[in-house]
């Protein structure tokens, strides 16, 4: 799903802002001004690209989600309780923190993600604590040059190869690919989650919760589940979860989750009548987007290309004809 706006009156790209991003009071500061904004959902995320025609300050109140992207040309300052940012072309950055700020733009071009903050929750474990606290990001650009280029890595692998495509309408895709650039953004900015396991962590890695985790996958693998669903279902925390995973299959929960899909999608094309499904539908059902990089994980495998499996099939059916 896409949606285009194109502005270039100053109190309707006051009124779009507000209504998007929660802008307060918008400034210009040059006569000429345009909004040009595309707007796509993949599951509980979207994607924006903005393109600010203009030279403006503006007031901003908090945002429901994390604005995490890239600044493709142009500059962009941000003024915020404890942070005074610059962002220039090319950088990785969290636009915005969860506080009211300030901030100005001088013909900027950016593309980024809102991540509502509940995702993050799914996805990592927060520090131990008397009491529950909210995941929160210490810096508004990532730690290393290294984490930047993966962040950047996995936004343009979404942006190209999912958004728009027929595969990205399948939650499973979806879901997929907004836990990816979940994961990415906390890889890749400092923020107050745990990454290392605990004593407790390890101690309650043991084969009872491994086993209820591996049961969950195998019975839920058609539904778009995330590392905190099964952690949930394993009476343990994703770090323990983790711990599990690697001490018995030296792999991660939702690396054997893909290769449980990948054996449904093997189950299916043997059963598929060809002419009346392909690969790629097949795939999509079990939440890959990338034909190529399904068949490369299939043919790793099982040995052969999944087309191969899908006409194989059809001559099968056709040697009893």
């Amino acid at each position: 799903m896409t949606n285009l706006l194109d502005l270039t009156n100053v109190d309707e790209i006051s009124e779009a802002l507000k209504s998007l991003y929660g802008t307060l009071q918008l400034t210009p500061h040059r006569q000429n001004n345009r909004l040009h904004l595309t707007q796509e959902i993949l599951g509980p995320v979207e994607l924006h690209r903005i393109v600010f025609g203009m030279r403006a300050s503006f007031a901003g109140a908090p945002m429901s989600a994390m604005p995490f992207g890239l600044l493709i040309s142009g500059h962009m300052s941000y003024h915020g309780r404890r942070d005074e940012t610059q962002f220039r072309p090319g950088e990785a950055v969290l636009a915005t923190q969860p506080e009211m700020y300030s901030a100005a733009v001088d013909d900027v071009d950016m593309d980024f993600v809102l991540i509502p903050p509940g995702l993050f929750a799914l996805a990592a474990d927060l520090a131990p604590s008397r009491r529950p606290i909210p995941i929160q990001f210490s810096s508004m650009k990532p730690s290393t040059q290294q984490d930047a280029d993966d962040w950047r890595a996995a936004y343009r692998y979404v942006r190209s190869s999912v958004v728009g495509t027929a595969a990205a309408q399948n939650p499973l895709v979806a879901g997929a690919a907004a836990r990816l650039l979940v994961a990415a953004s906390l890889a890749a900015f400092p923020n107050n989650t745990l990454r290392d396991p605990t004593p407790e962590d390890r101690r309650d890695a043991h084969a009872g919760s491994f086993h209820r985790a591996v049961s969950f996958i195998d019975n839920n693998a058609h539904r778009d589940i995330n590392a905190g669903d099964i952690a949930a279902a394993a009476y343990v925390n994703i770090r323990a979860l983790q711990v599990a995973f690697r001490r018995h299959l030296d792999t991660t929960p939702m690396a054997y989750l893909r290769q449980v899909r990948l054996e449904y999608a093997h189950r299916e094309l043997i059963a598929a009548d060809p002419t009346l499904t392909s690969v790629a539908r097949v795939a999509a059902r079990w939440g890959f987007a990338n034909q190529s990089r399904f068949t490369a994980s299939y043919r790793a495998t099982f040995g052969l290309a999944p087309s191969h499996t899908l006409r194989e099939r059809s001559a099968s059916s056709n040697r009893w004809m």
